[in-house]
């Protein structure tokens, strides 16, 4: 994905777990570390929001999780 360069980006999912993530310089930002209780199976609902340096949060956006297997 791609935020504001130094956004902390904020995954929810419908239990309220969350992950967090730094975006680098130029607002790009990977997730692919999930706690064993975060819901990430296949057609879960996550909300994502940013908060910028300056502390302004985004509005959360939903996100419908896609499994996809790449071989």
């Amino acid at each position: 994905g791609a935020v504001t360069p130094g956004a902390t980006v904020t995954i929810r999912d419908a239990d309220g777990t969350v992950v967090s993530v730094v975006a680098d310089a130029n607002g790009a930002f990977d997730c692919d570390a999930f706690p064993a209780d975060f819901d990430d199976s296949e057609d879960s609902q996550v909300s994502i929001t940013q908060t910028t340096p300056d502390h302004s949060e985004s509005d959360p956006v939903y996100v419908t999780i896609a499994v996809v297997n790449m071989y």
